[in-house]
């Protein structure tokens, strides 16, 4: 997660906190999903990517 990312979602999860119209919470749950789901996907991919020296 690049710095810009994890500030954005830090600002989404601020955003959430305070959000009380339930329509607009959704959507700021929905985007915050979407930067830890695109975060897993790169991790998991690193972990699927076979390192030199550590296949024993």
């Amino acid at each position: 997660m690049t710095g810009e990312e994890r500030e954005r979602l830090l600002r989404l999860c601020e955003q959430a906190v305070n959000e009380q119209d339930s329509q607009k919470l959704l959507v700021l749950v929905r985007e915050i999903n979407d930067l830890l789901d695109a975060k897993k996907a790169r991790l998991e991919k690193r972990e699927e990517t076979p390192r030199s020296g550590q296949d024993c």
